[in-house]
Formats: structure tokens, sequence, C-alpha cells
């Protein structure tokens, strides 16, 4: 049985050089957060998933997509 792996706020934003606040908006837009106690975790391929969904190559698409319109 594969065991469900977690990494937690801090370890996300220290990895992608985020804030907390940051961390925060992503939750409210969308990431899955898990809480264990006190401690708030995410599973590494929802981050994973979500980046790609809305990182910056998302963001310039939508850019674009703006830039068509006006």
């Amino acid at each position: 049985m594969n065991a469900i792996k977690f990494i937690n706020r801090k370890e996300v934003c220290q990895h992608l050089q985020i804030s907390e606040d940051t961390f925060v908006l992503w939750v409210r837009d969308g990431l899955p957060e898990y809480r264990i106690g006190r401690i708030i975790m995410v599973k590494p391929e929802e981050l994973n998933q979500f980046i790609e969904a809305h990182g910056p190559i998302a963001m310039l698409k939508e850019v674009n997509q703006l830039l068509e319109i006006a």
C-alpha cells in the first residue's frame, strides 16, 4: 500500500520562494489544503497541478487572450 505524501506550508513557501500570503491566496484560488492539527499540508501532486493551471504560463495565456479581445 502506498502512503500518501504531504508537504507543509512552510516547506512549500521556502522551496518555491513565495510568501505565506501568496500561499493563502493559492488556497483561496483552489489549491487543496489539509489540516493535521494546526499544521497545513498539501499533496505535492496537487501543488504541481495547481501551478501548471495557475502558474506564469497560464497567466501569460490569459493576458494574450485579453490583448486579442482589445
